[in-house]
């Protein structure tokens, strides 16, 4: 178990905690995950916890923002790569996807209704995707020619990839035993979307 002697830094233990947090809501859905299975799974004592996370719900929107934080620079580190834009949009698109197989460990909440709830949270959540609509526009005008449609034609290109993305949702989180094809999937949503987007 982890104490306070250890050379552990605060931000190390605070993703130990976020880590153990995932794997427990995992587990036990949200409302039925205890702290004390989140600290023993972290290694470290309970009160340790409250000391970086008040509560659980504080846990729990610590964790989706990391877990957006964590998207959003996997996004643009597929978008700064080399290769052709059909590449980096799949490789966008099977991170996307791999989140709504995180959503289900938050089954039993009604995030839409945290949404509803608390504003703060709302704000930070229209942050990050207004932050990956910007990063997708971006590199959508690049591939066509910045001069060849108006900005907020690539904007809501890049909303409508998103909401594509989105739309796939259910096939993932429907708690189907078979598992979807995460290889071919990704391949065929982007197909769909550029054959849309070049069609303009």
């Amino acid at each position: 178990m982890t104490t306070a002697g250890t050379d552990v830094s605060g931000k190390d233990r605070s993703q130990t905690i976020l880590d153990a947090t995932l794997a427990v809501f995992a587990e036990a859905g949200y409302h039925k995950a205890r702290i004390e299975d989140i600290a023993e799974r972290a290694g470290v004592a309970k009160g340790t916890i409250y000391l970086y996370f008040p509560s659980k719900k504080e846990l729990f929107y610590a964790l989706i923002e990391e877990i957006g934080l964590r998207h959003l620079t996997a996004m643009k580190e597929a978008l700064n790569r080399t290769g052709t834009l059909k590449d980096r949009l799949v490789t966008i698109a099977r991170e996307s996807l791999k989140l709504a197989k995180v959503r289900q460990n938050f089954r039993g909440l009604n995030v839409n209704e945290v949404l509803v709830c608390d504003p703060i949270f709302k704000k930070k959540v229209i942050i990050f995707r207004e932050k990956a609509i910007r990063t997708i526009a971006s590199a959508l005008a690049e591939s066509a020619g910045n001069d060849r449609l108006s900005r907020d034609y690539y904007r809501d290109a890049a909303v409508a990839f998103i909401g594509l993305l989105h739309a796939f949702d259910p096939e993932l989180t429907d708690g189907s035993e078979q598992e979807p094809d995460m290889e071919h999937l990704p391949q065929r949503i982007v197909s769909l979307f550029l054959e849309g987007f070049k069609g303009v």
